[in-house]
C-alpha cells in the first residue's frame, strides 16, 4: 500500500516539475500580478472600503509568497529543487484557498461568487495538466472550508442552501468548459511551437553539420588530387610514398570530421530526449591523462590553433566518470574558446588542473553579464548564428552526472573562465581501484614475456618498470628489426610497440607480425603507442589489424588496462579460431534463382565445411523453413527473385517466434543504392553484400553472424601475372582463378555463358517493346551472372546503365547503348572461352 502511494507521489512530482519547467516565465508573471493584487486589494478592502472577513494578515502572507515567486531566479541553488512545490502552494493559496475563504466569509455574495468562477479559470490556465489543476482547486477549497469552519461564527447558519443549485453547477460548468478550452488551445499552441522548435532545430543541426561535411568534402578532394591519373586498361599503378602518407593523413581528417558530426547528433539526441546518463559505465580516470587525450583528438580548425592552447597541471587527480563524455565536454569548451581565435589573434586558452577542479580559461571577448542567467540552458546560443546551443547544457548535465558542477566566470572584453568542480574521491577507493587494476594485470601477465619496442630509452624504461611490477618478464628492442629478431628467437605473449622509429617503424613491424613473418604469432597481443595524432595512427593500424592505441604520456594504470583489454581480445580471437572445427555442424539455406550464382556460393560454403540446403526460389525456401524437422542456422538469399523476393522472405521469417524468427539473414544483391539497403535493414536483414560477392566477404559475414571463425579465407587468389592489360580490362582474372580453384570452370562456365547469351537476347526484345520493367529485372539478373563470371567490363557498363534507369525511370539517353553492350558481351564471351578452354 505504502509503495503504491509512494509511486503515485513520484508520478505527481514528475508531472509538477515538468509543468514548472514549462512555466518558468509564467511564474514571474504570476508572482508579479499576485504581489500587486494582494497589496492593492488588501489596502482597498481593509482600509479604504472594508469588507467582511478580509484579513490584512492573510493578504500579507499572500503578497510575500507571491514576491518569493517573483524573485525565484535569485534563489540559492540548493533551494531551487523545491521551486515546483512552492509554485504549486502559492497558486493554491492565492486562488482556490483565498477565493473560497472570502466566498464563505461573505455568505456567498455575488461579488465573491464571480471571483470564485474567475479563480477556476486562472487555475486551469496556470496548470495545463488537468490533474494538477483539479487537485490544486480541491486542496485549496478544502483548506478554505476548514479554516472557515474554525474561524467564522455560526458557520452552520450560512446560506449553504445555494451551494448545490447555484454555485456547484456553475463551478462544474466552468471547470469542464475551462479544461476543454484549455486543452484545445494548448494543443494548437504546442503544435505551432513544435513546428517552430523543429524548424529552428533542423536549421541549427544543418549549420553545425555544414562544417564537418565541408571538411570531409575538402579532405576527399585532397585525396583525389594525390591519387595517380587513371590509365585505361592498366591493372597496377604506382603511388609515391609521400603521396601515400598524405592520403593517410587526409583519411584521418575525414574520420575526425565524421566523429565531429556524430558528436553533434549525439548531443542533440541526448538533450532532446533528456536521456539519463548511465553511471554504471563510470570508472576511475586520471584527469591529466584524459585532458591530454582530449587535446590530441580535438579537431583544430587550423594547425596554429594547437599552439595557442596550454595545459598547467598543478595537481593531477583521479575522478570517477565516463571518459568519452568528459572528452566531449572539453571539446565543447575548447570549441567555444577557439571560435574567436580569428577575431582575437592574441587570445589563448589555458587548461589548469588543480585540486579537484579543471579550469578552462580563454582571453577572448568574454561574456556579457545579462547572458549569464541563460548560459547553460538547452537551445540557447549567444553570438554564434546557427549554433544548436546544446554544448554548455551537455557540459552541465555531464558534470552533474559525475556528482560535481560547472560554473562560469567572465569579464566582458577580458576573459571567460569555466570551472568544473569534481567531488572528492576517497583515498581508499582510489587505492582499491589501483590494486584491482594491478591484480588483474598481474593475473594476466604474471610470468608472461612482454617485448617493449621503442627507440627512446626513457620510454622503454618507464614502461618496463610498470610491467615488471606485474610480475612480467620484460625484453627491450630499439627498433623494428631488433624486435622481429627477438620475437623469432623467443616466444613472447605481448608487445608494446612505438610507431615512430627509424628504419623499420612500428607500422611495418606490426604488419610483418600479422602477416605471419614469425609463424604462430599472427595473433600476438600488440598495443601501439605514439605521440602522433590518434586519428592518423588508427587509420593505418586498423588496416594492419592492431586495435589498441595509447598516446605517449598515459598513466601507468591506463597502460595496464589497455594491455589487459588487448590481451583478452587476442585470447578471445584465438578461441574463435579453435572453434573452426564446428563448421561441419552449421547448415546454411541458400536461396537464389540463378543456377551459377547459387553453385558458386554453395561451393565456397562447402570448402569451409558448411552443410548447404539450396532453394531456387522463395517458395521452396519457405517450405524448408516451415519444416520443423529441418535444422537451419542461417539464410543467404538473393534479393531479386521473380515469385518471392529476399525482402519478403526476411519479413516472413522475422514474424515467427524464436529461435527461427531471429535466424541470421544475409542478403545478396547487384543493387547497392541506399534505398535498397534501407529496405533490407527494415526487413530485419542482418547483412547486405553486393554482387559479385567475394568469397572472403561472404565468409567474414557468416563468421560475424554465427559467432564462429573461418578456417581459410584465401579462396580468391591473386591475378595471374601472365595476363595482359587488355585482358584485365575486359575480365577479372582473379575471379577466374578463384573459379578454377573451386572447380567451377568447363561445364559450369559454358552453361553460364549460354544463359547470359539467352538473357541478352531477351533484353533486346524487351527494349524493342519498350518494356522497361522487365528490362530492368533482366539487367539485374545479368549483372549478377556477369559479376560471378568475372566479366568485369560488361558488368560495370551494365551496372551503370541499370543504375541510371532505376534513378531516372527512363531509358539511357544514348540510342546505341544496347549495341555497345552487345559488342562488349561478344568480346567478353570470346575471351572467357579462350582463356578457359570452354
Amino acid at each position: 500500500m505504502l509503495s503504491q502511494i509512494f509511486k503515485i507521489f513520484l508520478s505527481f512530482d514528475q508531472l509538477l516539475r515538468e509543468n514548472a519547467k514549462r512555466s518558468a516565465y509564467s511564474m514571474v508573471a504570476v508572482g508579479m500580478i499576485g504581489t500587486a493584487a494582494h497589496c492593492v486589494y488588501g489596502i482597498l478592502w481593509t482600509q479604504v472600503a472594508p469588507l467582511d472577513h478580509e484579513s490584512a494578515w492573510l493578504r500579507a502572507i499572500g503578497a510575500l509568497s507571491c514576491f518569493g515567486l517573483l524573485i525565484n531566479k535569485h534563489w540559492p541553488e540548493s533551494w531551487r529543487r523545491f521551486l515546483p512545490w512552492y509554485w504549486y502552494a502559492v497558486v493554491m493559496y492565492s486562488l482556490p484557498f483565498f477565493a473560497t475563504f472570502q466566498l464563505l466569509g461573505s455568505n456567498y455574495s455575488m461579488l465573491r461568487s464571480m471571483l470564485e468562477v474567475t479563480m477556476a479559470f486562472f487555475v486551469i490556465i496556470v496548470f495545463s495538466q488537468p490533474i494538477l489543476a483539479i487537485s490544486n482547486m480541491l486542496i485549496g477549497v478544502a483548506l478554505a472550508v476548514g479554516l472557515a469552519f474554525l474561524t467564522i461564527p455560526n458557520f452552520a447558519e450560512l446560506n449553504h442552501a445555494t451551494l448545490i443549485p447555484i454555485h456547484l453547477h456553475v463551478m462544474l460548468f466552468t471547470l469542464i468548459g475551462g479544461l476543454i478550452f484549455s486543452r484545445s488551445n494548448l494543443r494548437g499552441l504546442l503544435a505551432q511551437e513544435k513546428v517552430k522548435v523543429m524548424t529552428a532545430l533542423i536549421g541549427s543541426i544543418a549549420h553545425e553539420m555544414r562544417n564537418p561535411m565541408g571538411q570531409l568534402s575538402q579532405r576527399l578532394d585532397a585525396i583525389g588530387k594525390r591519387l595517380p591519373d587513371h590509365v585505361v586498361g592498366a591493372q597496377t599503378q604506382t603511388i609515391d610514398v609521400i603521396d601515400l602518407e598524405a592520403i593517410y593523413a587526409e583519411i584521418a581528417k575525414c574520420k575526425e570530421a565524421i566523429e565531429r558530426g556524430t558528436q553533434v547528433i549525439t548531443l542533440t539526441m541526448d538533450e532532446i530526449s533528456a536521456k539519463p546518463i548511465d553511471s554504471s559505465k563510470h570508472r576511475y580516470l586520471s584527469m591529466a591523462s584524459v585532458v591530454n587525450k582530449a587535446l590530441a583528438e580535438f579537431s583544430y580548425r587550423k594547425a596554429s590553433d594547437k599552439e595557442r592552447i596550454s595545459v598547467v597541471t598543478n595537481v593531477d587527480f583521479v575522478f570517477l566518470g565516463d571518459e568519452t563524455r568528459f572528452i566531449f565536454t572539453l571539446f565543447n569548451l575548447l570549441k567555444n574558446a577557439t571560435y574567436y581565435f580569428d577575431k582575437y589573434p592574441k587570445a589563448r586558452v589555458t587548461i589548469t588542473l588543480d585540486g579537484r577542479t579543471v579550469t578552462v580559461e580563454d582571453t577572448g571577448p568574454g561574456i556579457r553579464p545579462e547572458v549569464f542567467s541563460r548560459l547553460f540552458e538547452a537551445f540557447h546560443s549567444e553570438d554564434k548564428p546557427g549554433g544548436t546551443g546544446l554544448g554548455l547544457s551537455f557540459c552541465q548535465r555531464t558534470m552533474l552526472a559525475f556528482g560535481g558542477g560547472i560554473r562560469c566566470e567572465s569579464v566582458h572584453g577580458e576573459f571567460t573562465r569555466f570551472v568544473m568542480q569534481f567531488p572528492e574521491v576517497a583515498e581508499d577507493e582510489v587505492s582499491a581501484h589501483e590494486q584491482d587494476v594491478q591484480r588483474r594485470g598481474a593475473s594476466m601477465f604474471g610470468g608472461k614475456r612482454i617485448l617493449v619496442v621503442d627507440d627512446s630509452r626513457h620510454f622503454r624504461q618507464a614502461s618496463k618498470k610498470v610491467l615488471i611490477e606485474l610480475g612480467a618478464l620484460v625484453d627491450e628492442a630499439e627498433d623494428g628489426n631488433e624486435a622481429l629478431a627477438k620475437l623469432a628467437a623467443e616466444r613472447h605473449d605481448a608487445m608494446l610497440l612505438d610507431l615512430c622509429m627509424p628504419e623499420l617503424d612500428g607500422y611495418a613491424t606490426a604488419e610483418r607480425v600479422r602477416r605471419g613473418a614469425i609463424p604462430g604469432l599472427e595473433n600476438l597481443t600488440i598495443v601501439a603507442h605514439s605521440s602522433e595524432s590518434p586519428h592518423a595512427a588508427r587509420v593505418r593500424l586498423d588496416r594492419i589489424g592492431v586495435k589498441e592505441f595509447l598516446s605517449k604520456g598515459c598513466s601507468p594504470l591506463e597502460l595496464i588496462e589497455v594491455l589487459c583489454r588487448a590481451h583478452a581480445s587476442s585470447k578471445s580471437q584465438a578461441k574463435t579460431m579453435e572453434a573452426c572445427a564446428k563448421h561441419s555442424g552449421k547448415t546454411i539455406l541458400l536461396v537464389d534463382d540463378e543456377d551459377f550464382s547459387r553453385k558458386y556460393v554453395r561451393t565456397v560454403l562447402m570448402t569451409q565445411g558448411f552443410q548447404v540446403l539450396e532453394a531456387p526460389n522463395g517458395q521452396i525456401a519457405l517450405s524448408f523453413l516451415n519444416d520443423a524437422s529441418m535444422h537451419v542456422d542461417a539464410v543467404i538469399t538473393d534479393i531479386h527473385m521473380p515469385d518471392l523476393s529476399g525482402i519478403e522472405i526476411a519479413h516472413t521469417l522475422r514474424a515467427r517466434p524464436r529461435p527461427r524468427g531471429t535466424m541470421p539473414v544475409i542478403a545478396l544483391s547487384a543493387r547497392s543504392d541506399e534505398a535498397m539497403m534501407s529496405e533490407a535493414r527494415e526487413a530485419g536483414i542482418n547483412d547486405f553484400l553486393i554482387k559479385p560477392v567475394q568469397s572472403i566477404k561472404l565468409l567474414e559475414s557468416l563468421s560475424r553472424q554465427l559467432g564462429i571463425a573461418i578456417k581459410d579465407v584465401r579462396v580468391d587468389a591473386l591475378p595471374t601475372p601472365q595476363a595482359s592489360a587488355a585482358v584485365h580490362a575486359l575480365i577479372d582474372v582473379a575471379r577466374l582463378d578463384s573459379l578454377r580453384r573451386l572447380g567451377l570452370i568447363k561445364a559450369d562456365l559454358a552453361h553460364a555463358l549460354e544463359d547470359m547469351r539467352t538473357k541478352f537476347g531477351q533484353l533486346a526484345g524487351y527494349v524493342a517493346a519498350n518494356d522497361m520493367g522487365r528490362a530492368k529485372t533482366l539487367m539485374h539478373a545479368l549483372m549478377g551472372l556477369a559479376g560471378h563470371l568475372g566479366a568485369r567490363a560488361f558488368h560495370d557498363e551494365l551496372r551503370a546503365r541499370y543504375a541510371l534507369m532505376v534513378e531516372t525511370g527512363q531509358w539511357p539517353a544514348d540510342g546505341d547503348w544496347l549495341l555497345k553492350l552487345r559488342q562488349l558481351f561478344t568480346d567478353t564471351d570470346r575471351l572467357l572461352r579462350a582463356r578457359t578452354g570452354v
